[in-house]
């Protein structure tokens, strides 16, 4: 398409302007012809078995990687269905939110799942792995109101909400399994599951109400954690804490308005006050109690004729905080003052009369903080609720779904965010009535709403719990049955279901499967029964959860009660997200008649406290097991400096940049991103950037220009030139012994998912025993000898099986390289897709174990040999290696060398030399002539002295080793091919 004159003006210009040599450019036959001074290309050339193949040097991921993935991931999910009918593997996968696009935790955790499951299924597995997606709760919800004003929002229905809840869902679902299938994730991806499935819906309903038989749910009015933000309840799991948070604190006085029958010590004194410390002052106003810890030891001080109870160990800090200085009067135990009363700051206009509150015993009251004695609001705190239930006092809660003061607060408080404006309020009532000792700012780690990103507070309000008395042993049982990698995670697992409180699983949201359960309109009883709840099952099969908040309460109710639904409403609340997603091994694998438990779990080390400890809860409580038999966690994806991803530094990496280039940055292809998970260590936090992602880049060039060099050399070779193990050169079975061991490496770390060292075992192999070793030696045979010869064939034997095995090792983590590799067979080694579904061979026959001294022997030489080449090469006194010879001298006692002599061609070749002699020492050795020498001891004690020599013969023009007879004539070997 060039134009000739304009060819030959550029090049011409170029040579004068180098003045290098004259080059003619003329047009032959419509091609372009270069004449030049270079000599014409030996006549030999075609009898040298030169490799080729049309396997690509380059990767070009971003064109041909998508070509790849349908044979990748649903072509290879059915076929190793087909092929594995034995033992069934099953990851069943915990269902990343359907909400956003993903972000390199979601391709951490997805490949790593993928990663695991090819190796299981190319170890006989028939893997099950279905893909899922969390689709219910408030994040999507909120998406519905994103761009509409306040009055749009109060206008939508619940139908509407519902509709675009769904379809936001449906979107981002869409969105992410195609992430999923470019990052070559096989899986079930035509039937994979959504939490909002009718089917799955109908299978969550009958869990809670087996668990509501069992007595493990109740309806309880009693403080849960509460989002002001989102107004709704929240688990512990749906919470993260703000170490830099920072609360108003503040010292009150509580007057001692009436001793108990234990206190007489205290009978003698007036004005006796105890101080409280708290960090939220807005949560006096449902003060009902105060705590002491009975059996620590407080003290009455005296300060200007005032009198103030407080912990003897808190006396120096209470004292330095507040600028006083204690005049201690009495020291006694906490319980004598169990029983006394005290005088509360406020009163609800729902009890005026009630001023007095009792002090309680409280274990729970600690030396570490505060003064020793605790303000106590059974409405606004999990200990506090604890300690009142055992004396009948009920919580109180003035504060409503906006985090705002009720009317019951009274007017000066009345509609003020608790939070802000409502906490200085209380704080300023506090200083009029002479009650703030002081008040300061405190940094303190504090919850905040996961989603929202803003605080929350507790609250009591009417929700659903599951009990977690009877269920935590059970639970903790159920976990030493199961495999935890890294171990650690066992006690982690452990340690977050002992320290939870009861689980609240009642949310006050529209999208979300509903609390199936009827309320009596007079007495708030609730109506659940297993009638009531076959039925809901069945119409939910039919029309999903919408039935719940369509139908009428007729025509939810079976035909036995629909004469009494003017007796009931239905609950407005829904379940919360941890337990549509904790019971997907029941609405997933049960579902589907898969076993239970499931094989492996693997999730982040956040779901400790999130769906490991869902689904084991859930699964405790109904089948008496846990749901997995392995759990494997893995870190958060940090940058290359080890901090957390964040927009506002900047710093956010994208898998999709990562695969399809951006435009500062080539496109790296799904494999570097698969390479990339499997090389690090996953069980800890793991960085990602530029030197990480050039690591990975590396790794597949060299293994991709192993395999071009492999196909190259098999273009001529088919399955029935295969030699036996017998009829093999020495080297090769050094090799094959090699990679024996190599494979027992890879499996040993596959099995116990160590991939990174999968990693670096593939590394190593490829550049030290393959490439520097193998290759270099393999050229000279592959090239030069008669393409049928069997020194060629055994080498070519080799190279097919480790064609095979690298195919092996790799095609767990990189799947598309693999294919790549197994497409680009010639077409005489072309198999069925079928039989590439499997492990290693791992033959026995080719370990060897007596190879390794005699190898390690020559690579020893090979290496003080190449000292003394390098040495000459900076004298000035050889160029090529081809110009060299090397003769060892040893003596009559090395076994060694008598063995090494019988392959000195291969040991030539390795050295890439014209020739290698091994002979005896002699009494003429000092006459040798020779470039260099060096003595070495061997392993078995003998001594050898190598010397470099000029090559003496002359250069073969076919091969170019030095040991022709005459100049321009073949070398014996050369000839022998070429005449054939």
């Amino acid at each position: 398409s060039f134009s000739t004159n304009f060819l030959n003006s550029k090049l011409n210009l170029l040579l004068k302007q180098k003045n290098v040599f004259k080059i003619n450019l003329f047009k032959f036959n419509n091609k372009l012809n270069f004449s030049t001074s270079i000599p014409n290309p030996s006549p030999y050339a075609k009898t040298i078995n030169l490799p080729h193949s049309n396997f690509p040097m380059r990767a070009d991921a971003k064109i041909r990687e998508p070509t790849f993935i349908q044979t990748c991931t649903k072509d290879f999910y059915l076929l190793q269905s087909q092929v594995n009918q034995n033992e069934t593997f099953i990851c069943h996968d915990g269902p990343p939110y359907a909400n956003g696009l993903p972000h390199m935790g979601h391709a951490l955790n997805k490949i790593l799942k993928d990663i695991v499951n090819r190796y299981k299924a190319y170890r006989g597995f028939k893997v099950s792995y279905i893909p899922g997606w969390d689709c219910h709760g408030l994040p999507i919800e909120l998406k519905v109101y994103e761009g509409l004003t306040q009055q749009q929002q109060i206008q939508l229905t619940c139908n509407e909400i519902r509709e675009k809840a769904r379809k936001y869902a449906l979107d981002a679902i869409l969105k992410q399994k195609q992430a999923f299938l470019r990052w070559g994730v096989m899986g079930d991806w035509d039937n994979p599951y959504k939490t909002m499935d009718s089917e799955y819906e109908a299978t969550q309903i009958d869990v809670f109400y087996k668990m509501y038989e069992k007595g493990m749910i109740y309806r309880s009015l009693k403080p849960v954690y509460w989002s002001p933000s989102s107004k709704t309840a929240l688990a512990e799991a749906e919470l993260e804490y703000n170490s830099n948070h920072i609360s108003k604190s503040v010292y009150v006085t509580f007057p001692l308005v009436k001793l108990g029958s234990n206190a007489s010590i205290l009978s003698n004194y007036q004005n006796i006050n105890l101080i409280i410390w708290t960090t939220t002052p807005w949560t006096l106003l449902a003060n009902l109690a105060v705590c002491v810890n009975p059996n620590l030891t407080y003290c009455l001080v005296e300060v200007n004729n005032q009198y103030f109870i407080i912990l003897e160990e808190r006396l120096e800090s209470v004292s330095a905080k507040l600028n006083l200085k204690f005049n201690i009067k009495a020291t006694f135990q906490g319980k004598i003052l169990v029983g006394s009363e005290c005088e509360k700051p406020f009163s609800l206009l729902s009890n005026q009369t009630l001023f007095n509150v009792p002090i309680l015993p409280g274990d729970h009251v600690a030396a570490g903080s505060g003064t020793g004695v605790v303000h106590t609001a059974p409405g606004h705190g999990l200990e506090d609720y604890a300690v009142c239930q055992q004396y009948s006092i009920p919580p109180v809660s003035p504060v409503s779904d906006d985090g705002t003061f009720t009317s019951d607060a009274g007017n000066n408080f009345e509609g003020l965010e608790v939070l802000g404006k409502g906490n200085e309020a209380v704080i300023s009532a506090l200083q009029d009535k002479k009650r703030l000792l002081l008040v300061e700012d405190y940094e303190h780690k504090y919850p905040y709403d996961w989603r929202s990103k803003k605080p929350i507070i507790l609250r009591a309000t009417k929700q659903w719990f599951i009990t977690l008395k009877e269920l935590k042993p059970e639970a903790i049982a159920a976990i030493q049955n199961v495999n935890m990698i890294p171990s650690s995670g066992k006690r982690r697992l452990e340690s977050t279901v002992l320290e939870r409180s009861d689980w609240c699983i009642s949310r006050q949201r529209v999208w979300g499967v509903p609390i199936p359960v009827f309320y009596n309109i007079e007495t708030d009883e609730p109506l659940l029964s297993n009638e009531t709840n076959e039925y809901l099952k069945k119409l939910i099969v039919q029309h999903g959860t919408d039935c719940w908040f369509n139908f009428s309460v007729e025509e939810l109710l079976p035909e036995s009660l629909k004469s009494n639904a003017h007796l009931y409403r239905k609950s407005l609340d829904t379940m919360d997200v941890w337990f549509d997603s904790g019971t997907s091994w029941c609405g997933v694998l049960h579902q589907r008649n898969l076993p239970l438990p499931s094989d492996m779990y693997i999730e982040g080390s956040d779901q400790h406290r999130g769906w490991f400890q869902s689904s084991l809860l859930t699964s405790v409580a109904v089948t008496g097991s846990a749901p997995y038999k392995q759990v494997m966690t893995h870190g958060f994806v940090l940058d290359e400096n080890g901090q957390k991803m964040s927009k506002s530094l900047g710093n956010v990496i994208d898998p999709a940049m990562i695969i399809e280039g951006t435009k500062s940055n080539v496109p790296l292809g799904a494999d570097v991103l698969r390479v990339w998970v499997a090389s690090v260590d996953f069980k800890y936090d793991v960085s990602i950037g530029p030197t990480s992602l050039s690591r990975a880049t590396d790794l597949l060039r060299k293994v991709r220009n192993t395999i071009k060099f492999i196909l190259g050399n098999l273009y001529d070779f088919k399955l029935n030139d295969i030699l036996p193990y017998s009829e093999l050169s020495e080297l090769d079975k050094f090799i094959l012994h090699k990679l024996y061991l190599w494979s027992q490496n890879i499996t040993h770390n596959y099995e116990v998912f160590d991939f990174h060292q999968v990693i670096l075992s593939i590394a190593d192999f490829i550049s030290v025993d393959i490439s520097a070793i193998y290759f270099d030696a393999c050229k000279d045979r592959l090239y030069v000898e008669a393409p049928t010869s069997k020194i060629r064939r055994s080498c070519q034997t080799v190279l097919y099986i480790l064609l095979n095995e690298i195919i092996t090792a790799i095609s767990p983590i990189a799947c598309f390289l693999a294919q790549d590799a197994i497409q680009h067979l010639p077409n005489q080694l072309k198999q069925d897709p079928k039989n590439f579904i499997k492990w290693f061979s791992q033959n026995k026959e080719w370990h060897r174990p007596e190879l390794e001294i005699r190898w390690e022997t020559i690579f020893n030489i090979r290496d003080e040999f190449n000292k003394l080449l390098n040495t000459a090469r900076e004298q000035k006194k050889i160029a090529a290696n081809l110009e060299a010879n090397l003769l060892i001298k040893y003596s009559e006692t090395s076994n060694l060398m008598k063995a090494i002599k019988s392959f000195e061609e291969e040991f030539t070749n390795i050295l890439v030399i014209s020739k290698v002699t091994c002979q005896l020492f002699s009494n003429d050795d000092n006459k040798i002539e020779k470039l260099g020498v060096h003595e070495m001891e061997l392993k078995d004690g003998s001594k050898i002295t190598l010397y470099l020599q000029n090559a003496t013969g002359c250069k073969c023009p076919r091969c170019w080793k030095r040991i022709s007879l005459q100049p321009d004539l073949l070398c014996t070997r050369c000839d022998n091919v070429v005449n054939k």
